[in-house]
Formats: C-alpha cells, structure tokens, sequence
C-alpha cells in the first residue's frame, strides 16, 4: 500500500483498510466492467428513455 494513502487515511488506517463487511454478501455485488450495463441495468423494468440515458452516461463516464 502506498505510504501516501496510509498517511491520508490517519488514524483510521487500519479499520478502513483491513474492514470486512458482514452484513452485505459479496454475490449481491454488482461489479463494474465493460459489460456492467448489459448485466446489470438491461435486464430490469426501466423505460427505454432511462436505459438509453444511462448507456449515454456510462459511455461519457468511460470516455473521462
């Protein structure tokens, strides 16, 4: 781990770097990817005018 970030993170180093969460489980995760909004966001009941905006963001969010 980079000394910078251990610095920022002060005193609460070791509970934020070494924290392990219990109550939420990793499957419920929904990682990012490339195809994250095919996986994720496609498959719900959003209108087409959402899931279009959407796309629209995830592409410009890429692209920075």
């Amino acid at each position: 781990m980079s000394p910078a970030i251990t610095d920022l993170l002060g005193e609460d180093r070791n509970d934020v770097l070494k924290h392990r969460c219990e109550t939420i489980h990793s499957s419920r995760l929904h990682l990012p990817g490339p195809d994250f909004m095919e996986r994720v966001v496609c498959g719900t009941d959003r209108n087409q005018g959402v899931l279009n905006n959407l796309v629209y963001l995830d592409a410009d969010i890429s692209i920075a």
